[in-house]
């Protein structure tokens, strides 16, 4: 599908970019997200080793304007970004 997958690592190319914190490639991808160029299930996976989400990466990483980003634009009124918890059973926000 695009090339979005990195099947190595068990992650798409959503995750790998918050991971590593390549913001701007984040930023074009969820915008892809958004328009409906990508499906939009690729926002909410969760890499196979952690099981974390982009919303964990970006707050690990503490970049405040991208976690506005994504909640707003992406996750919304479901919360299901900031309802998933990862391997150590920490939601999003507990890494902050």
């Amino acid at each position: 599908m695009l090339g979005l997958r990195c099947e190595s690592k068990g992650e798409n190319a959503i995750l790998k970019a918050s991971r590593l914190n390549h913001l701007e490639i984040l930023k074009f991808l969820m915008h892809l997200v958004i328009k409906k160029m990508i499906p939009n299930d690729i926002a909410f996976t969760v890499d196979s080793l952690t099981s974390r989400n982009i919303l964990h990466n970006a707050v690990i990483n503490k970049e405040r304007d991208l976690i506005e980003f994504i909640i707003t634009q992406i996750d919304g009124d479901k919360g299901e970004l900031r309802g998933t918890k990862d391997y150590k059973g920490k939601y999003p926000k507990d890494h902050d």
